[in-house]
C-alpha cells in the first residue's frame, strides 16, 4: 500500500461531525504529549547550535561585535562528535534473522542452480534490497547524526509502490529531515517506544503547494494556534501532519481438539464448533491506522484511516544517552554536559586574544601641558606610523617627558583556566587525546589501546542505541515483508561477498506421497517465526583487505601458506584477473598437492574441466569436507599457539633489553636475551613445520 498515493483516493463518505471527533481526539493527544518532547527538543537544538559553531549566546555575541571586540569561537566539540560518528560509519549495521522454528532450506535458481539457501538468508537479502532502493545507509547516518548532536534521531518504514507505473507493493526506509518534526506517545512502558499508542510526523508545506495538492481543503479555516512548537497556519506555510495510531482489536483464542490454535476476531461470528473447543481465552491483536491531517481537515485516509501492514507504529526513535529526572525522561546529546566548558574555553580564548591584540596599543602617560600643542599626534601614536613625537616642556616638571605604560601581559591563571576548560570538555564527554589522534602521555601501544578502550566504553551507548533502533526497524520490515511479498516472484539475493543470485519465493510445487497429490509452497516467506538481530562491523571490502594483509604476513613467516591458500589470497585482491589467477592456482594445487583441497572443491574443478555443471555434493563428500575443515582448524589453532608463544618470548626479550639499557640488568643479560629469542624461534619453526606436515 502506497500510503501517500492511495490515501488521497479515499472517498469522503463520513460526516463533518465524525471528522471533527477524530481531529479533537488527535489534538488532545498532541497537547498532552508535546510538553515532554518540547523540553527535550529545546535542549537538543541548543546542542546542535553549539556544534554548528555558535558558542557564545546570541545577545553576548551581538554586543561584543557592536563594540568592535573580538569573538573567538573555536569549536572543539565537533571533533568529539565526529569521532563517535566515524566509529558508527566504520561499523555499518546489517539486519539479519534467526529462525525460532526448524529451518526449511529452499532451492535457489539462477547461477547456482542446485545451491540451497536458508530462509533467513532470503529474508536478509530482501531487506538488503529494500535498503539499497531506499538509500537506507544515508538515513541511518542522518539519524545517528541527529542522535549524537541533538539527543534524538528518527527512522521510519512505510509501504509504497515499486515505481510510478506499477501496482506491485514494496517497502521503503527513510527518516525525518528535522528531528523536531516527529514525536511519539511517551506513556508506554517499553524503552524503545514499541508500545506507543500514537505518533506524528510533521511537514511544513508552502501555501500554494498545499492548495494544489488538496484543493478541497480549506486552509482559511485553520487557526493560527500553536501546536507542537509550531503554528498550524501562517500566511506562507501550512503544517501538515501524518497522524499514526495503534488500535487494539479484541480477539478470542481457541485451542481445538485436533491440537490446532484458532484466533477469531470478536466482531466475526465464525466461531469454531463448540464440541471442538478445548480451551479459550480473550486476547487482542494490534492494527496501525494512518491519516494525513491539518488542524481542521483530514486530508488523506478519512475517518477510518488506512491500515498499515504493521502491528507497531513504524516510527523508530533513536535516542542518545537516556537519563531520568523529576521532569521525566531525558535523551541527551553527546555534548550536552560539555557545553559550559566549551563556552568557558571560548571566553578565555577570546580574552587572551583581546589582550594580545591590545599590546601594540599601550597608552602614553603625560601631563596636559606636554601634549597640548600636538594632542592629535599623541592620541594616534599607538595606531598611526609616526617617526617623531614632539612634546612640550612642562614648567612644573622640566625634566619629565611622556612615558609609555607596560603592555598588559596574559596572566598564567588565565592560560590555566583555558587548559582546564579543555580538559573539562574531554572529561564530560569521556574522550581522551589518544582516541582522537592527539599526542598524549601514552607511549606504548598497549597504553594507547587501553585509552581508546576507555573512550569506546564511555561513548558506546550511542553505538548501542543505533544498533537497537536498526534492530527494531528490521522487525518492522520483516512484518511488512510477510504482509506484502505474498505473490510468486523471483527476487535477487544479495550475498555476503557482495555477489548476487536469484531465488523464486512463494512458488507452488505439486507433491505426491501416500496421502495423494497436493500443492505445497516452496520458499514461503509469509510464514515462520524469526528473531531479528543486527550484525555491526566493517564493510565487506574492508574485511577482505584485512584478510589479505593477514595472509600476506603469515606467508612471509611460512612460505608454504602461499601454496595451500594462494587462491584465497588472489581472489580477494584488487587487481584485474584476480579471479582467473585464483582459479588457475586452485587447479595447480589440485594436481600438485593432493589432499589440500576438499572433495567438494575437487568435484567442482573436475566438472569445470569437462564443461558441465558440478553435481550436488554427496553426504560422504560433505562429511569429508567437514573433516578436512576440522583438521585445518586444528592446524590453524596450533600455529596460532606457536605464534603467541613467539610473541610472548619477543616481549620478554624486549623487556630484558630495556633493563640492559636502564642499567638494571646484569652483565650477562644480553646473552640471556639471545637465548630466549633463539629458543622461541626454534619452537615456532618446529610447531609450524609439524602443522604443515
Amino acid at each position: 500500500m502506497d500510503v501517500e498515493s492511495t490515501a488521497s483516493q479515499a472517498v469522503n463518505t463520513y460526516s463533518a461531525e465524525d471528522e471533527q471527533a477524530v481531529l479533537s481526539e488527535m489534538k488532545e493527544r498532541l497537547d498532552n504529549c508535546w510538553s515532554d518532547w518540547d523540553r527535550i527538543y529545546r535542549k537538543g537544538l541548543e546542542c546542535c547550535d553549539m556544534i554548528a559553531g555558535n558558542i557564545f549566546r546570541p545577545d553576548v555575541k551581538a554586543q561584543r561585535i557592536a563594540e568592535g571586540r573580538p569573538v573567538i569561537e573555536v569549536n572543539q566539540l565537533t571533533q568529539y562528535t565526529e569521532r563517535v560518528l566515524g566509529d558508527m560509519r566504520q561499523n555499518l549495521p546489517a539486519i539479519k534473522f534467526r529462525s525460532t522454528t526448524p529451518n526449511v532450506a529452499g532451492k535457489a535458481i539462477g547461477e547456482k542452480t542446485l545451491a540451497e539457501y536458508e530462509m533467513t538468508e532470503i529474508y536478509s537479502s530482501i531487506v538488503k534490497g529494500i535498503e539499497q532502493r531506499s538509500n537506507a545507509t544515508l538515513w541511518y547516518d542522518r539519524a545517528s547524526v541527529q542522535m549524537v548532536h541533538g539527543g534524538v534521531g528518527w527512522l521510519r518504514v512505510y509501504p509504497c509502490y515499486k515505481d510510478d507505473s506499477s501496482f506491485d507493493l514494496d517497502l521503503k526506509i527513510s527518516g525525518v529531515t528535522d528531528f523536531t518534526n516527529a514525536i511519539l506517545d511517551m506513556t508506554g512502558l517499553e524503552p524503545d517506544f514499541s508500545d506507543a499508542r500514537f505518533g506524528w510526523v510533521f511537514e511544513q508545506i508552502p501555501r500554494k503547494e498545499f492548495e494544489a495538492r488538496w484543493p478541497d481543503a480549506s486552509p482559511a479555516s485553520i487557526s493560527s494556534r500553536e501546536y507542537a512548537g509550531r503554528l498550524w497556519y501562517t500566511t506562507e506555510m501550512i503544517t501538515v501532519a501524518e497522524y499514526i495510531e495503534r488500535v487494539a482489536v479484541p480477539m478470542t483464542l481457541y485451542r481445538l481438539a485436533d491440537g490446532t490454535i484458532a484466533e477469531v476476531d470478536d466482531s466475526d461470528d465464525a466461531k469454531p464448533p463448540k464440541e471442538m473447543i478445548v480451551q479459550e481465552r480473550k486476547t487482542h491483536r494490534y492494527k496501525v491506522i494512518w491519516r494525513k491531517v491539518t488542524e481542521s481537515d483530514i486530508l488523506e485516509g478519512g475517518v477510518d484511516g488506512i491500515e498499515l501492514p504493521f502491528s507497531e507504529i513504524p516510527l523508530i526513535c533513536m535516542v542518545g544517552r537516556e537519563s531520568l529526572s523529576h521532569s521525566g525522561r531525558n535523551f541527551e546529546s553527546l555534548i550536552v554536559h560539555a557545553m559550559d566548558a566549551q563556552r568557558e574555553a571560548a571566553y578565555w580564548r577570546t580574552m587572551m586574544t583581546e589582550q594580545v591584540a591590545l599590546q601594540p596599543k599601550t597608552k602614553w602617560t603625560a601631563s596636559a601641558v606636554q601634549v597640548e600643542s600636538r594632542r592629535d599626534d599623541w592620541t594616534n601614536a599607538n595606531t598611526a606610523p609616526t617617526d617623531v613625537l614632539i612634546y612640550d616642556v612642562d614648567p612644573l616638571n622640566p625634566t619629565g617627558r611622556p612615558v609609555r605604560e607596560q603592555p598588559t601581559q596574559i596572566a598564567a591563571a588565565e592560560m590555566q583556566q583555558y587548559i582546564s576548560s579543555v580538559q573539562d570538555m574531554k572529561a564530560c564527554i569521556g574522550l581522551y587525546d589518544s582516541a582522537i589522534g592527539n599526542l598524549s602521555g601514552e607511549v606504548s601501544g598497549k597504553a594507547i589501546l587501553a585509552r581508546e578502550r576507555q573512550t569506546d566504553i564511555g561513548t558506546y551507548v550511542y553505538v548501542h542505541h543505533r544498533n537497537e533502533s536498526v534492530k527494531r526497524l528490521g522487525r518492522l520490515v520483516l512484518e511488512g515483508i510477510k504482509a506484502i511479498y505474498t505473490d510468486t516472484q523471483k527476487i535477487r539475493l544479495f550475498l555476503p561477498d557482495e555477489t548476487t543470485d536469484f531465488v523464486e519465493i512463494n512458488r507452488p510445487v505439486a507433491v505426491e506421497d501416500e496421502g495423494g497429490k497436493r500443492i505445497e509452497i516452496e520458499n514461503d516467506i509469509t510464514t515462520g517465526d524469526y528473531d531479528t538481530y543486527v550484525d555491526a562491523g566493517p564493510a565487506y571490502n574492508t574485511l577482505r583487505i584485512e584478510a589479505v594483509n593477514s595472509l600476506m604476513e603469515m606467508a612471509q613467516t611460512n612460505p608454504q601458506i602461499m601454496q595451500i591458500a594462494g587462491d584465497i589470497m588472489a581472489i580477494n585482491m584488487d587487481w584485474p584477473g584476480a579471479r582467473q589467477f585464483s582459479e588457475r592456482l586452485k587447479r595447480w594445487v589440485a594436481t600438485t598437492m593432493p589432499g589440500v583441497l576438499s572433495p567438494i572443491e575437487m568435484n567442482e574443478i573436475n566438472a569445470q574441466s569437462q564443461g558441465i555443471e558440478p553435481p550436488p555434493p554427496t553426504p560422504e563428500m560433505q562429511l569429508q569436507a567437514q573433516i578436512t575443515a576440522d583438521e585445518a582448524a586444528k592446524e590453524q589453532a596450533k600455529a596460532a599457539r606457536a605464534g603467541a608463544e613467539a610473541e610472548k618470548a619477543a616481549q620478554q626479550a624486549q623487556q630484558a633489553q630495556a633493563e640492559v639499557v636502564s642499567g638494571q640488568a646484569s652483565a650477562d643479560l644480553e646473552n640471556q636475551v639471545r637465548q630466549i629469542v633463539a629458543r622461541a624461534l626454534a619452537e615456532y619453526i618446529k610447531e609450524t613445520n609439524s602443522g604443515v606436515a
